[in-house]
């Protein structure tokens, strides 16, 4: 086999290497001193010819002096055409072990690095998001709490007010039997005629004590009663906050999840872009 033949065969096959890949590829066969054949992509082209001298520089160089596949991947910024891409290089060795030149592909990685730069951006906006969706299923779950303890202590407050119902009518009770004994006294009084003056004055105060402690009685209900009724209101929409703030913390925690499972599939993405480099 001459030396040359495997060079020739690459130099025959480049156009077919090329065809058969699906992205933006350069093609280049060289052998250990100049280029043989320079195929240019779509969207790139390094402005080889076939005959150019490779530089020390070029990644076909390369492989021929380190005998071994080399990947190299270049930034748009650092790119002369402002595009990344992706170069393999690989040397051409014949049986003899002779290192005879290089076949360099060169992909553009535009599109990946867009790629990239969105799940990178989608990543960012979902964390946040995630973030701000987890403190508003926290809160909800707090707010439910609350929502549960206001009305635990409305009942305790309704249950009291029914121990004072029954203090009010203790003394409604007692303020009664103070009338009716006021009144027994000033019969009394006035039976025993001047002898009984002294004790018709004290009769009297006696009554007027009940009247007025029955007036208080009767004010201090009708203020329990409409304390009654707000703290009625208070524990029903309290239970009602309680209700909603619930459903609200359970739908959230679905969002969430979905949320999750985005990311997870936005960072799987990123991975295989990671891998495919």
């Amino acid at each position: 086999m001459q030396v040359s033949s495997i060079l020739d065969h690459f130099v025959a096959a480049a156009p077919v290497i090329q065809a058969l890949q699906q992205g933006d590829f350069t093609v280049s066969v060289n052998d250990v001193q100049k280029c043989l054949i320079y195929l240019p992509g779509k969207k790139i082209d390094f402005g080889v010819r076939a005959g150019d001298l490779l530089q020390q520089c070029h990644l076909g160089y390369r492989v021929i002096s380190e005998r071994r596949k080399i990947i190299s991947e270049v930034t748009a910024e650092a790119s002369a055409w402002n595009i990344p891409y992706r170069a393999v290089g690989v040397p051409l060795i014949e049986d003899s072990g002779e290192v005879v030149g290089s076949i360099v592909l060169t992909e553009a990685t535009q599109r990946e690095s867009m790629l990239r730069e969105l799940s990178e951006q989608a990543d960012t906006v979902m964390v946040q998001s995630v973030t701000a969706v987890r403190e508003i299923a926290v809160r909800a779950e707090g707010l439910a709490a609350a929502g549960g303890q206001i009305g635990d202590v409305s009942a305790m407050v309704l249950n009291q007010m029914k121990h004072t119902d029954d203090t009010l009518g203790l003394i409604r009770y007692i303020a009664d039997q103070t009338q009716l004994l006021g009144l027994n006294a000033a019969i009394e009084a006035a039976r025993l005629g001047q002898q009984g003056r002294a004790f018709n004055v004290v009769a009297s105060e006696v009554r007027t004590l009940a009247n007025q402690s029955e007036k208080s009685v009767q004010e201090i209900a009708k203020g329990f009663q409409m304390l009654r009724a707000e703290t009625d209101r208070l524990s029903t929409v309290s239970r009602e906050v309680g209700r909603a703030s619930g459903d609200q913390a359970a739908s959230t925690q679905q969002i969430l999840a979905g949320m999750e499972g985005l990311q997870a599939l936005i960072n799987s993405m990123r991975n295989l872009l990671d891998q495919s480099s």
